[in-house]
């Protein structure tokens, strides 16, 4: 039996501006093959979270203005180099096994792995400004969670249906049809969520009609 490996770097998503709404970038980076030796069991296994990573940047500022500002220069830049408020990474890796005999070749199994990464601001001047603007703060900060928190399940979806449509691929005349055929289904499905965050932002103004605005 042999093994296969496939990465694919899925989508960067940017969230909240000041009143003003962002634009979505993407990042895709594809993996080589991996070929090893093997032996195995048919299966389709759910897919392993690797945990979600949340990165925080320092803002600063004694004054809405100033912490504005301070978003608007300091917050993750994306592909396009844009910078956002918040920022979500997801990153998907299917392994595949499959093994040769008279009909052809034959999936042995298959495995999703995700990762996320989830950027967002931290202001470290919040214990010095007042209790107003400070209530402002957190009610903006746990509604930008809530937003990046939506692009984290698009990729857990993702996942997902890999996961779905791949269990339907039984075998191939041969193996290098096989690998194409999943690495088909698997990169159809990234290009169908990357649609979907695009909607979801859309859908809420980059998190606007969710109070993630400041």
């Amino acid at each position: 039996m042999m093994q296969g490996t496939h990465t694919t770097a899925a989508a960067t998503n940017g969230a909240a501006a000041a009143r003003s709404g962002i634009a979505a970038g993407w990042r895709r980076a594809a993996g080589g093959a991996l070929l090893l030796a093997a032996l195995g069991i048919a299966t389709v296994q759910a897919a392993p979270d690797a945990g979600l990573t949340i990165e925080y940047y320092d803002v600063q500022g004694t004054t809405l203005e100033q912490l504005r500002e301070s978003l608007r220069t300091l917050g993750p830049v994306d592909d396009d180099g844009e910078r956002h408020h918040g920022q979500v990474r997801w990153n998907l890796q299917w392994r595949y096994n499959y093994s040769t005999d008279r009909g052809g070749c034959r999936l042995t199994g298959f495995t999703v792995q995700r990762s996320t990464t989830m950027q967002l601001p931290r202001w470290v001047d919040v214990d010095r400004v007042s209790p107003a603007l400070r209530s402002d703060w957190e009610r903006y900060s746990r509604a930008l969670r809530l937003h990046e928190d939506g692009h984290v399940e698009t990729g857990a979806l993702a996942a997902a249906e890999i996961e779905r449509r791949t269990a339907a691929v039984k075998r191939s005349p041969t193996c290098a049809a096989l690998t194409a055929t999943l690495d088909e289904i698997g990169k159809a499905v990234i290009q169908e969520f990357k649609a979907r965050d695009v909607e979801y932002d859309a859908t809420t103004g980059h998190g606007a009609t969710q109070d993630a605005q400041i």
